[in-house]
């Protein structure tokens, strides 16, 4: 394995994608497009197909479902495994912005890293504030498979 640097947009469900809100905007009103006209989002799906990697350290997670910054806050703020459709409702905005909170340390792919036969991605995350303060014994690890 191998360490290189590599540029990559950000996924459709990160936290990254929806940033300024101009991105998220702009896909989707051209997704909302009848017909072959969504030049934008085919462009943006092309460009960003692929782009996943094996493994990431560092970086903006590439989800499979959901930002798994999200499960982390869940996790440690709410203390269970995800909330009910009418708790993320009511919670949602506190959320995603708590989620900004938490850094990507590590993404490892299941086949690559343990089996082949194995499926999904196994993220390991940290507040910032606990990353500053060296308190590994608080990464959350979240599992994600499609």
């Amino acid at each position: 394995m191998a360490l290189k640097v590599a540029l990559q947009l950000p996924s459709f469900s990160s936290l990254e994608f929806e940033a300024t809100g101009r991105l998220v905007t702009t896909y989707s009103a051209d997704r909302a497009v009848i017909g072959g006209a969504q030049a934008f989002s085919q462009a943006y799906d092309e460009v960003s197909q692929g782009a996943e990697q094996e493994s990431l350290l560092l970086g903006a997670p590439v989800p499979e479902q959901d930002d798994p910054r999200y499960d982390a806050v869940v996790v440690s703020d709410y203390n269970t495994q995800s909330l009910s459709q009418e708790d993320w409702a009511k919670n949602r905005t506190k959320v995603m912005e708590t989620a900004k909170d938490w850094r990507l340390l590590l993404q490892l792919s299941v086949p690559g890293w343990m089996q082949d036969s194995g499926e999904g991605t196994v993220y390991f995350l940290i507040r910032d504030k606990d990353l500053q303060d060296r308190a590994f014994e608080r990464v959350v690890a979240v599992y994600q498979q499609t």
